[in-house]
Order: structure tokens, then C-alpha cells, then sequence
């Protein structure tokens, strides 16, 4: 390989790399969101992403409708989410949903003990070209969580 193809692979490869997120186990805070259908003013997601799964972070503050303490506990019984974090890629297509469960849930209270808000800690398998090409989040809920009936939409 002459010195002039070879000048060209070079640059080529450093020019990949210096478009590559450099580290992506570094944790990355997604735009903050409310929810007032369930009643969260702060819905907070923060992830990273290392050997195929990717890590997520989510704080909800106050506590959504219908998930105060004791109130959850049928769902529990069934086994079935709460809660889901869905990413969506840059076209707003669903590519990721992670089912938040009962027992993922953290409550946060104050320091008079008083609930004000939740979290949870979850990781799900997820390749390196996934977490890549997640670009939003949304929060999607059980109709039980709901303090309003949802408006009907025409499709």
C-alpha cells in the first residue's frame, strides 16, 4: 500500500472515531418531562449503556396517581408493569419498551417521612447499535394511574 493510500485509510478510521461517542458507559440525563395525567410534575430518565445492556435511572416526583403505598398491590399480585420507559428512535418509532414492576420501585420520602416520589433501577439487554440509536423517551402507564379520563382521538 503506497504512503498516500495509506495517509487516506488513516484519516478515514480518525475521522469515524472522532464522530463515535467516546464513552459510553458515561451516564447520559435524557430531557426532563411531565406527566399532569397522572400527576407527576418531574419524570426523570438517566442511562448507560455497557457489554450489551443498558442501564436505566427513572425518578417520578410526586409519587403518580394511583401508586401510593399499598396501592399497587394487585398489579403486583399479576405480575404486570406499572410503568414503562419507552425510547423511540429519530423517526418517533418505538425501538425499546422496559416494564417497570412493583418491586423495581424505590419510594422517596422527606425527611418528615412523607412520600414524595419514586424511582427505580433497571437495566435490559440492549446492543451497542441500539442504545445508539435511541434519540427520545416517553413514560406510558396502566389506566389505573390516570386522575382524568383520557381524551378520545380519531384515527
Amino acid at each position: 500500500m503506497g504512503k498516500l493510500n495509506f495517509l487516506g485509510l488513516f484519516l478515514v478510521l480518525a475521522s469515524f472515531a472522532a464522530c463515535a461517542p467516546t464513552d459510553l458507559s458515561k451516564a447520559k440525563d435524557w430531557p426532563r418531562k411531565n406527566y399532569p395525567q397522572i400527576g407527576v410534575e418531574s419524570a426523570e430518565v438517566r442511562t448507560k449503556w455497557k457489554d450489551d445492556l443498558l442501564y436505566v435511572q427513572l425518578d417520578l416526583s410526586p409519587t403518580p396517581d394511583g401508586l401510593h403505598s399499598g396501592t399497587s398491590t394487585l398489579l403486583a399480585l399479576l405480575k404486570k408493569p406499572l410503568l414503562w420507559v419507552e425510547f423511540k428512535d429519530e423517526e418517533k418509532f418505538s425501538v425499546l419498551e422496559i416494564g417497570v414492576m412493583a418491586g423495581d420501585i424505590t419510594r422517596h420520602v422527606d425527611k418528615g417521612g412523607q412520600e414524595i416520589g419514586i424511582g427505580a433501577d433497571l437495566s435490559w439487554p440492549c446492543s451497542k447499535q441500539e442504545y445508539l440509536g435511541l434519540k427520545s423517551w416517553t413514560l406510558r402507564w396502566v389506566g389505573h394511574l390516570e386522575s382524568s379520563p383520557k381524551e378520545e382521538t380519531q384515527r
